[in-house]
């Protein structure tokens, strides 16, 4: 393989990387609404923690919505209240 279909290979890959990565504001924005949430979980005693691809940091922008997995332990049966009373005073 010749040099410069390398470098026509490695712009290809740049580029499509560009196209599903989200930007810096994007990631930025997700943190805070993660933080807070998890500091509603905090404030009510519950543990919980950012999972998946974007703790990884290698979330996919989607068209629609993005996701963001959030793992809540629960150590008592009470805690699935708590977090019931947490996800119903969402805004």
């Amino acid at each position: 393989m010749s040099f410069f279909v390398f470098m026509k290979i490695d712009e290809v890959l740049r580029t499509k990387l560009e196209e599903i990565s989200l930007s810096e504001s994007e990631v930025l924005r997700i943190e805070i609404v993660a933080s807070d949430f998890l500091k509603k979980l905090s404030g009510k005693g519950l543990r919980a923690e950012i999972g998946g691809s974007f703790a990884k940091g290698t979330t996919v922008k989607k068209r629609v919505k993005q996701d963001v997995d959030i793992f809540v332990v629960f150590e008592y049966s009470e805690d699935i209240l708590k977090l019931e009373g947490v996800l119903n005073n969402m805004d």
